[in-house]
């Protein structure tokens, strides 16, 4: 299964629609998150019409800013637990012996609302105990070696993210390619 989570900065151009379809024709995930569509269910409908996915939940951009959607393809026997704002928990049933959950997560980028992220965190750490995939945009890095720039990463909400995430039993699978793949700071992870 193939999963692609992306934190689009917004879905109100064609171009960046473009980009979506390219990627979903690339990649082909059977399931695809998206953050930040800045759209809202409407015009979310409206992009799911142009994918190969039938069912979507979104999850509508207040003002222009966030807005969510997890799009998946009908085989896939997905149940969608719970939603808000920042992020969209389901559980995976296809192997019913083996069944999985997946948590497409946004984290608060407001420094002074960080502190929700992680309480949202802890919370749907304690819903399941089954296998758990969060793929995300924390909005939080882990270690000042993950950013460039000129002043540093204060040390005390990376540990508070470094705790949140072995409290939930979370370890970050990594990546490939790039390191610095995103603007103004804001840049996602995917955990397990």
């Amino acid at each position: 299964m193939k999963i692609l989570s992306w934190n689009c900065r917004g879905l109100g151009n064609q171009r960046a629609v473009d980009v979506l379809s390219h990627l979903v024709r690339e990649k082909a995930p059977n399931i695809l998150f998206l953050m930040e569509t800045k759209r809202s269910i409407v015009e979310m409908r409206q992009i799911q019409a142009d994918l190969p996915y039938r069912c979507m939940l979104a999850v509508p951009n207040i003002q222009r800013c966030g807005g969510l959607a997890l799009l998946w393809m009908e085989e896939i026997e997905l149940h969608v637990q719970t939603f808000t704002l920042n992020h969209i928990d389901a559980l995976i049933m296809n192997d019913t012996d083996n069944p999985w959950r997946l948590t497409g997560f946004y984290g608060w980028p407001d420094e002074t609302m960080k502190h929700n992220s992680w309480h949202l965190l802890k919370h749907l750490h304690t819903r399941h105990s089954i296998p758990w995939l969060c793929c995300d945009d924390f909005n939080e890095i882990l270690n000042s070696n993950e950013k460039q720039g000129r002043l540093p990463k204060p040390m005390a909400p990376m540990q508070q993210f470094r705790a949140t995430l072995l409290q939930c039993g979370l370890v970050d699978l990594g990546f490939q390619g790039y390191m610095y793949t995103w603007n103004n700071g804001h840049g996602g992870d995917e955990f397990v």
